[in-house]
């Protein structure tokens, strides 16, 4: 028998009926979790060539998709982490950013400290 893909369109999915329904119900259902696992690994695959393909071009990713460690450079880490945190957002203006009500809240605490 032919191979089954998951299907990605309607199309598709009307062919993956059409030759499931020649199956029998458990070769049906094998085919039908062996066409999932197939479309999970491709799209592992896709997220593994991203991140090869970033590695390439200088940027490495940390375990929390952070492009530098702290150890290579604390102020651009620093920087990074502020901004995925959500703590700052940076304005037009150069050298001028927006405390977030979470950063400035951290700010009066540690000021009071």
């Amino acid at each position: 028998r032919g191979r089954v893909c998951w299907p990605t369109t309607m199309e598709d999915e009307r062919k993956l009926e059409e030759s499931m329904a020649e199956m029998s119900v458990d070769e049906a259902k094998e085919a039908k979790k062996k066409a999932k696992a197939e479309a999970k690994a491709a799209k592992a695959a896709k997220v593994a060539a991203k991140a090869a393909a970033a590695a390439e071009k200088g940027k490495k990713k940390t375990k929390l998709g952070l492009s530098v460690t702290k150890e290579e450079n604390f102020g651009d880490w620093y920087s990074e982490i502020v901004t995925e945190a959500e703590l700052i957002s940076y304005y037009d203006v150069s050298g001028c950013y927006i405390l977030r009500p979470w950063a400035y809240a951290i700010w009066e605490e540690l000021k009071a400290f």
